[in-house]
């Protein structure tokens, strides 16, 4: 069961929770690295990610199955990132950013 972003100390589900707690930018490129190549997408306001090159995923951890080419358990969270002061970030730390005890 999914948490709705803002719920007491619980990290937000999607990425309009993130971008509603302020910790992703919207038109921030989401990264990752799979099959010896990088991956950029963008999110949607559906919630999913449209992912340059091989198209729209409902979810993060969709869209790191479709980049490492089939039926794996990835959690998108771990293997997407953004770029901040030139580092990738992942996501996962950015929804731990997002915890009302550190904002």
């Amino acid at each position: 069961m999914r948490s709705p972003p803002g719920a007491a100390g619980a990290p937000p589900s999607t990425l309009a929770g993130l971008v509603a707690a302020g910790v992703l930018d919207p038109a921030e490129k989401l990264i990752a690295h799979a099959q010896g190549r990088r991956w950029t997408a963008t999110f949607n306001p559906d919630e999913g990610l449209d992912i340059d090159g091989l198209g729209h995923a409902h979810s993060l951890s969709e869209a790191a199955r479709m980049i490492h080419g089939g039926p794996t358990r990835r959690n998108g969270w771990k293997v997407w990132r953004v770029e901040r002061e030139g580092k990738l970030v992942r996501l996962q730390d950015l929804r731990h950013e997002a915890l009302p005890s550190r904002r």
